[in-house]
Formats: C-alpha cells, structure tokens, sequence
C-alpha cells in the first residue's frame, strides 16, 4: 500500500500552502524545502547550526553528517532568526517552555496541516515529509543526477531515491 500522506507537492499549491504559513512556521517550512532534511533534524536543531550560510547537522536517523548550503536570501532570514537566540538553544523553542524545550514537531505539523487545509489541499495527501519530496525533485531537475540526490538525501537504496525525485 503506498503511503498517501507524503505526495509530491506541485509549485501552485506550494505557493497556495505556503500563504497560510507566517513567522516561524514559514521559516521551518522554507528550510525543509531547500535543504531537504527531515522535520525531526530541523525541529532538533541548535542556534550554531544554522547561523551561518549553510546548514550542518548529524541526521537522527542516519547518523550521518551533512550540511547544505543556503540561498543568501533565506540564509539572512535564518541569521535574522537566530540572533535573537541564545548560540546553544534549540532553534525553534517551545512557546510553553521558556526556551528550554525543543518545538515538537507534531506542533509544526498541527500548523502545516492546517495551511494545507485553508489552501484547499486537504484531500491531496500533503504532509511536512512531502516537503523532502519538493527538495528531491528540485535537485533532481538541477544537477540531472539521480545518483548525486541518493547521496545528497543519505539513502541507502537507489530506489528509495526514485520515490522521492521521480514524484
């Protein structure tokens, strides 16, 4: 059975989901997008590791090193963003926790889902993991090697790669 709730987004409903998103939630959104990590690497995140051009952190469920340049645009909203953090606090606090506790990532996912719901995109099987699927193809489309997007995505099988680039 395949899996309906982490399709391929298209660019118009992307853009669609992406006006209901504001503040911190476009900003998590927006990062998902161009480095193509999962919610959960981003959600645990610390200041330093996105403070600077790109973004480096240990994959949790990997365990491999990766980092990913950013666009000088979103790079300068992340370095926006973090300066009014302290350098070793999670990137994306708990509102309730005074900064102590990371965000969980199923609040993000609450607002997500509910962006995609106001744009009309309830019933097309979107999810923050299908922002991973935007990043693959979009490498994909870039660079025209499937085999660079495998290793740029950490995974093991060539395959696991076609679901996500040939959405």
């Amino acid at each position: 059975m395949i899996n309906t709730k982490n399709k391929f987004i298209p660019q118009e409903d992307l853009e669609k989901i992406r006006s209901h998103l504001h503040g911190v939630d476009l900003l998590i959104t927006d990062l998902l997008i161009n480095t193509g990590f999962r919610l959960d690497d981003i959600m645990n995140s610390r200041v330093f590791q996105l403070a600077g051009d790109s973004v480096s952190l240990l994959e949790r469920k990997t365990q491999k090193q990766r980092s990913v340049p950013l666009s000088p645009e979103l790079a300068e909203r992340v370095k926006t963003y973090a300066n009014k953090k302290h350098r070793f606090s999670f990137t994306f606090p708990a509102l309730r926790r005074y900064g102590k506790k990371k965000m969980h990532r199923s609040t993000y996912w609450r607002h997500f889902m509910k962006a995609v719901d106001r744009a009309g995109c309830a019933d097309r099987g979107y999810s923050p993991h299908s922002l991973r699927k935007v990043y693959a193809v979009r490498a994909l489309a870039k660079t025209g090697d499937l085999l660079a997007v495998q290793s740029d995505l950490n995974h093991s099988h060539l395959s696991t790669t076609l679901l996500y680039a040939l959405s």
